[in-house]
């Protein structure tokens, strides 16, 4: 569905490190991919913040954090954590904010509107909802 999504623009490359994976795939275990497979002079995991809200509770979070750079995309209120709001303090340096306008819409959503009957409609390309619709997925 990435590659459907990004096939027009010639700015991105999808790369199948995690279908290629054995088991499942955390993204701690893709950043190390990555990293191995690339020489990057910086590396960023990009995340909204309602991701962002359980990045503790992820697989080593931070080990993350010590090869990549992460940049929240605001998707609103930022209730965070205690714990959360100091691993912020303790990397800020490592993390970024980035205003956008507000959207309400997630990948989960996505999954629950699919899964409900509902429509997704303009809410991802028409590719990606084409695939999703002919491959059954969600339901």
């Amino acid at each position: 569905m990435v590659l459907l999504a990004t096939l027009s623009n010639p700015c991105f490359e999808v790369l199948p490190i995690e279908l290629e994976r054995e088991g499942i795939s955390y993204m701690v275990d893709t950043i190390r991919d990555l990293s191995s497979c690339f020489s990057f002079d910086e590396l960023y995991l990009l995340l909204g913040n309602d991701a962002f809200r359980d990045f503790l509770k992820w697989k080593e979070p931070y080990k993350i954090i010590e090869k990549a750079s992460i940049i929240v995309g605001s998707r609103g209120a930022e209730d965070y954590s205690y714990d959360l709001k100091n691993f912020i303090k303790n990397f800020e340096n490592k993390i970024f904010f980035l205003d956008f306008p507000y959207y309400p819409i997630s990948a989960k959503e996505i999954r629950e509107r699919v899964k409900r009957g509902l429509s997704i409609k303009y809410l991802v390309p028409e590719s990606v909802e084409d695939y999703i619709i002919k491959n059954g997925i969600y339901l």
